[in-house]
């Protein structure tokens, strides 16, 4: 069932078939989520203790934000690379092993000339699954390099959307409640 899912949502978007063979060949190397510290159940009346998810934001001086769309041009990668890999490597602190993989987001909203979708309301988000690769040793210009090159590379591929891609790892891994909930 899932491989039709997958094969459908495949077809829905115009998979070529060199898409679907990377993708195939690919899930094979591609770690699972990280692996980060849980609270255990215990505490309180029903055995589990309250948990208060809070988000929390900052901005980034525009100096130092320059700073780092600078390093990215001289790297000859994207400054999302760059925040990406910084990113990874602060997740890697807390995770049980030095490889897996982070979900990022992006748009898929049509643009096409000619046609004006501005009066569109919808959701257009797909998902790529960036996989974290190299030791804790690698420095983040490094890691921003692999990470920009991973991006372009499965980008070129996107003839199945983020989440077929998760289809096809879960019946690859059998394991129908893999999931990969560190977003970017």
């Amino acid at each position: 069932r899932l491989e039709r899912q997958a094969e459908q949502g495949a077809k829905n978007r115009q998979a070529d078939a060199a898409s679907v063979q990377f993708w195939q060949d690919r899930c094979e190397r591609i770690p699972g989520p990280p692996q980060l510290p849980r609270l255990k159940h215990g505490g309180g009346e029903s055995g589990r203790q309250r948990v208060d998810f809070q988000r929390a934001t900052a901005l980034l001086p525009q100096a130092e934000w320059e700073q780092i769309k600078h390093r990215a041009a001289a790297l000859q990668v994207s400054a999302n690379a760059m925040l990406l890999a910084a990113f990874a490597e602060v997740i890697r602190l807390y995770a049980e092993e030095p490889e897996f993989s982070l979900t990022v987001t992006m748009s898929e909203r049509p643009v096409t000339r000619g046609n004006d979708f501005s009066g569109v309301v919808g959701e257009f988000t797909n998902i790529l699954l960036c996989p974290v690769n190299g030791t804790q040793k690698q420095e983040i210009a490094q890691r921003a390099s692999e990470i920009h090159r991973e991006l372009g590379t499965s980008l070129e591929h996107n003839g199945l959307s983020g989440l077929d891609v998760v289809r096809l790892l879960r019946k690859q891994r059998n394991d129908p409640h893999l999931g990969f909930p560190v977003v970017f």
